[in-house]
């Protein structure tokens, strides 16, 4: 039991041992000193670019194929880059620079909904309402733009270096991809014949493919604000008015001749009606999948929405009572994005059934134009169709030329940050806190050492 007596002796043994104590504070002062000096020298220094992109729309390339972050690091991008910087460490180099999609102002948005969470009078609908918006913003932040780091440290180059390479990367990236892949072209007139024969009948059939790759060419460049604005050079034509052109030469000309090859029975058209009924038969299954998927994601959706128990970035509600969690949880924010994945998903596949659909329905109408009666076609001259088609191809020659020489088809670059260079984020707002801790454990020690130490000598300090 302690009494008073034993809390004076141990209180004058502390005294006596007051410089030992001393010794101890001083000591673990030195050892928070010197974790916190090694903390902030150890800090990487990182060079830090962000990237805005024009031409990519929908995660895609303006040809259509699919748009990656990674495509920054291609192989053939950092072996040129290797060779521009003369670094020879080529593995090291590609390991140096991560890419992701971010933008200076993504941390102002996230920022922004963590002080808006932290309103505890918050409903759930509130809640679920503030989760969209964040998700929304923090995706149109992101959408266009891309952040580059360069941990040029790791490379044994200097700050300076680093910024050259974040500078240098975009650039051969696009360089690469534009001219040796081909990624901003459109339209190939390697691929559209200089002009057909009307009075040959697989010359007609042969050329339904290309007039819709035309067709699909300019609807693109139509629906591109990047590039709708592009006249043609020689006959200050526009992608909208090309279209027309095509579209009435189309319905006008190409279909009354064509229908008329597939009302008679024409062996050529004959085959590619079954070409024809063969995709429209593989796009209605691609639909029937599509539709079912759909199905099962909204039926998922419903189930989820009539349960009581939600999850939300920041907070978490259960059986409608919301409950504050910690709402600077980086972790916890990334997690939003999962909750949207099913909606993204739903949305993507309308967007697909949308596409199978529009290709169908050319088709059909084609292939229904075996109801048609011939007597009743229109009689098109064989040599107003040619001189007609020769137009047109030569103003979509002309068009497509000069859409392919104008920067804003090949710059897949809008804008470029300056590169920065830094350290590693380290919290200096704990540095106190940390020496604190230091100095209480030592003096925890010292204390606990004076008075569980016998006395040997009454004048010695220990």
């Amino acid at each position: 039991m302690l009494t008073d007596s034993t809390f004076t002796e141990m209180i004058a043994t502390v005294w006596r041992r007051r410089i030992f104590v001393g010794f101890c504070v001083f000591i673990a002062f030195l050892a928070g000193t010197a974790h916190l000096l090694q903390s902030y020298t150890s800090a990487n220094s990182y060079t830090t670019s962000f990237i805005t992109l024009q031409g990519i729309i929908d995660k895609k390339y303006p040809n259509k194929t699919a748009f990656s972050p990674a495509d920054l690091k291609h192989p053939k991008v950092i072996n040129q880059l290797a060779i521009q910087m003369g670094i020879e460490d080529v593995t090291g180099l590609e390991n140096a620079i991560s890419i992701q999609n971010g933008s200076p102002t993504t941390e102002f948005v996230i920022e922004k909904y963590r002080q808006k969470l932290k309103n505890r009078r918050l409903s759930v609908a509130q809640i679920d309402k503030l989760n969209k918006d964040f998700a929304e913003e923090l995706k149109l932040t992101t959408e266009f733009s891309l952040q580059l780091t360069v941990l040029h440290e790791n490379l044994g180059v200097s700050a300076n270096a680093g910024k050259l390479i974040a500078s240098t990367l975009p650039k051969i990236w696009n360089t690469i991809f534009v001219e040796q892949f081909g990624v901003s072209s459109t339209y190939d007139p390697a691929k559209i014949p200089a002009a057909i024969d009307f009075s040959r009948p697989s010359e007609i059939i042969s050329f339904v493919e290309p007039l819709s790759q035309i067709k699909r060419d300019l609807l693109y460049l139509a629906e591109n604000p990047n590039l709708n604005a592009i006249r043609s050079e020689k006959y200050e034509q526009n992608a909208f008015e090309l279209l027309a052109k095509w579209n009435a030469f189309e319905t006008g000309i190409f279909n009354p001749i064509l229908y008329s090859l597939i009302t008679n029975g024409n062996a050529h058209a004959n085959h590619l009606l079954f070409e024809l009924k063969t995709e429209r038969d593989a796009n209605f299954k691609q639909i029937a999948y599509k539709e079912h998927v759909l199905e099962m994601l909204f039926n998922q959706a419903t189930s989820q929405q009539a349960g009581q128990t939600t999850s939300n970035f920041g907070i978490q509600t259960e059986n409608s009572n919301p409950v504050q969690l910690a709402v600077g949880d980086l972790n916890r924010i990334l997690e939003l994005t999962k909750t949207i994945e099913r909606n993204e998903l739903i949305t993507t596949t309308l967007e697909e059934l949308d596409t199978i659909r529009g290709r169908n329905r050319p088709l059909e109408k084609i292939i229904s134009a075996k109801t048609y009666s011939n007597s009743n076609g229109p009689t098109i001259d064989i040599e107003y169709a040619n001189d007609t088609l020769l137009s047109v191809l030569d103003f979509s020659e002309n068009y497509f030329e000069t859409v392919r020489a104008n920067p804003r088809s090949t710059d897949l670059l809008f804008d470029m940050t300056a590169p920065a260079s830094t350290k590693s984020n380290i919290d200096t707002k704990y540095f106190g806190l940390t020496l604190v801790l230091y100095i209480t454990v030592g003096l925890i020690i010292g204390l606990v050492t004076s008075i569980v130490t016998p006395v040997k000598n009454e004048n010695s300090p220990i």
